[in-house]
């Protein structure tokens, strides 16, 4: 596991987890990376799906290796911290908003793993109704909510680790985002073209949206009025949740997968992986203001240190950092 830095280091002040002692990089106001490729890390077995928790802790889906690796990033640094073996096809990983525990969704294993993150082991299995595709954390911690291939969400206790809800949300269901304030989490659904809203109270669906052809990974803003979907077919669609139009953006191209959306809400990073691409689009003017090319298969995209850097996972073998 190699690091190689291609562009000076931003001039910021290095920030730990909050402990009770001190500022933790969930108390800096929210931001988004200038937009330069400041490190690499080497790492084999296709590193697929990525989260990070506001202390910098990370955990990187090996999808070839059955693994996950763990790591801490801050504003200045980045490392890998060890490998932990978990179950069969590993394609994306989530951790619990305090940060002491990961998930992933085995996606031949048909189980989520369950991680403890001090002891970097495996403590757990849950049974899936078929293969893992994506997974991802209340923000209150609660609960899980883990997507099939099938097309069946499953809503975890994270306490008891059992499984209190399925809901048939569409065949390949795979992205997911949760409004916390209005109770609903969304799911996208490849095969199917659309996307299902769940109320998160009563576990019901409440609408569906037809959208472009082959969604991927979707993220909600703050106001829960738009749903960012990175389309396979169109690139970049911008779904309005009220009177359910969905709308193209122009310059990403076909072949989308990967998309966050930055803690500031200025930006949203979208993977083309057939293209070795990672766009980065100015979400109120809608316009792509970068794009990096002849990256390694980049596939998932997290945010830590509350934007200051966005980590990329390539499936060639490398975790790009861009400050």
């Amino acid at each position: 596991m190699t690091a190689t830095r291609y562009f000076p280091l931003l001039l910021l002040p290095t920030m730990l987890s909050c402990d009770g002692n001190g500022t933790g990089p969930e108390e800096l106001p929210p931001t988004h990376p200038l937009g330069n490729i400041d490190a690499t890390l080497e790492l084999d077995g296709r590193p697929h799906g990525v989260a990070v928790a506001s202390s910098g802790i990370f955990y990187i889906s090996r999808i070839a290796d059955d693994s996950v690796t763990r790591g801490q990033v801050d504003s200045l640094t980045e490392a890998f911290t060890g490998s932990a073996a978990v179950g069969d096809t590993p394609a994306h990983v989530a951790l619990t908003p305090d940060g002491r525990t990961a998930f992933t969704a085995d996606q031949y294993g048909n189980t989520v793993s369950v991680v403890d993150v001090v002891t970097n082991r495996q403590t757990h299995e849950i049974p899936l109704s078929d293969g893992g595709f994506n997974l991802l954390v209340s923000p209150d911690g609660n609960r899980l909510y883990v997507t099939t291939a099938a097309g069946i969400l499953h809503i975890i206790n994270v306490a008891t680790l059992q499984v209190i809800e399925t809901v048939s949300v569409g065949e390949a269901a795979n992205g997911l985002a949760i409004d916390a304030d209005a109770q609903r989490v969304y799911v996208s659904s490849i095969f199917a073209n659309r996307v299902t809203a769940i109320n998160t109270t009563t576990n019901q669906i409440e609408r569906t949206y037809e959208v472009a052809e082959m969604p991927q990974r979707i993220a909600v803003n703050s106001t829960g009025d738009e749903l960012y979907i990175a389309s396979e077919e169109v690139g970049l669609e911008v779904l309005n949740l009220s009177s359910g139009a969905h709308t193209p953006v122009p310059g990403v191209g076909e072949g989308a997968v990967g998309l966050a959306l930055s803690p500031d809400e200025e930006v949203l990073y979208i993977t083309r992986p057939p293209a070795g691409e990672l766009v980065i689009v100015d979400r109120g003017s809608r316009q792509v203001v970068k794009t990096f090319s002849f990256l390694a298969r980049p596939r998932n995209v997290a945010f830590a240190v509350n934007g200051r850097v966005a980590l990329v996972t390539g499936e060639g073998g490398v975790v790009y950092f861009i400050r």
